[in-house]
């Protein structure tokens, strides 16, 4: 189906300029059929606005306070033939989210039906300082940026923030779900509110708000996330090192602007044996003096450490032709990174534990999704040929945990 047909519910109460903003973008990207299940509003503003909503955008006004989960509470989704969306009204996609959210969303479901629904992600790196709880929704949010399963994909529950859902699907908030990483991110609009100049709408919205359905925007509420042990323990989590190129900063994790192509000549600017785990993600296909990077990342890491590495497969299709190909790497190249094997040049030593190759459906190969961890002190040289394989596993599913812990 063409993705502008999907019907989008909007979720509110006593919201109306980020509503405002939300019915106004996805109408300027395309979308056609914009529900508003409003839960018994009593905002005057926001009701004059009902009286006169734009084309494609109709507003169910409830005489009742139903809550987030309205729309499988009142069975809509039981009549519904098609996917859809739902989203809270306090939603907004960020400036720079591409029009094409809702296609992106489909074809991410299309692939991974598994995952029962598909949602951006939620933008916490630009939270302002006078936003009173902005140091609690970091360090509870950044868990949700933490399972990057696949180049721009993230394994993470999610409530009723933006998500799209199969058709008739109930409602799901598992640790199974998928965001989208950058740029398909929305904002929280409450996060932003500055709690020494509130609107005379934030004031009426607080006022008529029920602590049950709201945790972000009830001031002084009991908060469980921030008693959470997640918050707790957020100075504990593993210090993991994340290299992408640039593309992605995953929030929680290291992300250093070096270039991996000159670890030789410009060290990694950490200190030595500090870091749980490393994440290299499609960045080895420009590394062309590859010893002298492992070389940096093993130095910095502990021992035992974690180094998970997603490269594009050697034989893959075009990858002759690639002009950022500047190294190919296969099923065996990992192996020859342990000092153990013949030929081992560098001070490190990096045990491969598996390696995982991504095939399409015909079986030809895509990606190498490789494990590995840091020996410290390095093995002394047993020049080992050939050199010992870790155990290759074959995938067609391209979603791959990194799963990185602490010592």
């Amino acid at each position: 189906m063409d993705w502008r047909d999907i019907p989008v519910f909007i979720v509110n109460r006593n919201r109306l300029e980020a509503l405002q903003r939300l019915v106004h973008w996805l109408r300027t990207a395309g979308t056609r059929r914009i529900v508003i299940l409003d839960n018994a509003s009593d905002y005057p503003p926001l009701l004059a606005w009902y009286q006169a909503l734009p084309a494609g955008v109709n507003a169910m006004l409830l005489p009742e306070n139903h809550g987030p989960y309205v729309l499988w509470q009142q069975g809509v989704h039981r009549v519904l033939d098609t996917p859809y969306v739902l989203t809270d009204s306090d939603v907004v996609p960020a400036a720079f989210c591409p029009a094409d959210l809702i296609a992106r969303l489909h074809e991410t479901l299309q692939r991974w039906p598994d995952a029962k629904k598909v949602g951006p992600a939620l933008r916490i790196d630009d939270l302002p300082d006078h936003y009173d709880q902005a140091d609690t929704v970091r360090k509870w949010e950044s868990q949700f940026w933490e399972h990057p399963v696949a180049p721009g994909v993230f394994a993470a529950p999610i409530d009723t923030t933006l998500a799209l859902y199969p058709a008739g699907a109930e409602f799901s908030n598992e640790a199974c779900n998928l965001r989208l990483g950058h740029p398909y991110i929305v904002e929280h609009t409450p996060w932003y509110a500055d709690e020494g100049a509130l609107t005379d709408e934030e004031r009426h919205y607080r006022h008529h708000t029920s602590p049950v359905f709201s945790n972000w925007s009830v001031v002084k509420k009991d908060s469980w996330v921030e008693k959470s042990a997640r918050v707790a323990a957020f100075e504990s989590r593993a210090r993991v090192l994340h290299l992408d190129g640039g593309r992605e900063r995953i929030p929680g994790w290291i992300n250093l602007d070096w270039d991996p192509a000159a670890a030789r000549a410009q060290p990694l600017p950490l200190p030595d044996g500090q870091l749980d785990g490393v994440h290299l993600s499609h960045v080895l296909e420009g590394v062309r003096d590859a010893q002298a990077l492992f070389d940096e990342l093993w130095r910095a890491a502990r021992p035992g450490a974690r180094l998970v590495v997603r490269v594009g497969h050697g034989a893959r299709a075009g990858a002759w032709c690639d002009p950022a190909q500047q190294r190919a790497w296969y099923e065996g190249s990992f192996a020859h990174l342990a000092a153990t094997a013949a030929g081992h040049v560098g001070r490190s030593d990096w045990q491969p534990e598996a390696v995982q190759l991504i095939e399409d459906d015909q079986g030809r190969p895509l990606e190498l999704v490789a494990t590995l961890s840091a020996v410290k002190p390095a093995r002394l040289g047993q020049a080992r040929h050939p050199a010992p394989q870790a155990s290759l596993q074959h995938r067609r599913d391209a979603r791959v945990d990194p799963a990185f812990a602490t010592a």
